[in-house]
């Protein structure tokens, strides 16, 4: 993949792009769980219907 790679800490909710270690700069939480396909999705760029 040549395009960025987001991941996001479940612990935080902090997103990251392209993080230099799998280690959460937040919270310290270790396995940040990547979400790059879930980025791709229109939904995620809209508010959810309510």
């Amino acid at each position: 993949m040549l395009g960025l790679q987001f991941f996001v800490c479940d612990e935080c909710k902090t997103v990251y792009a392209n993080p230099p270690t799998n280690r959460c700069g937040s919270c310290e939480r270790v396995g940040l769980r990547e979400i790059t396909d879930g980025l791709q999705d229109d939904s995620y760029f809209t508010a959810p219907h309510r």
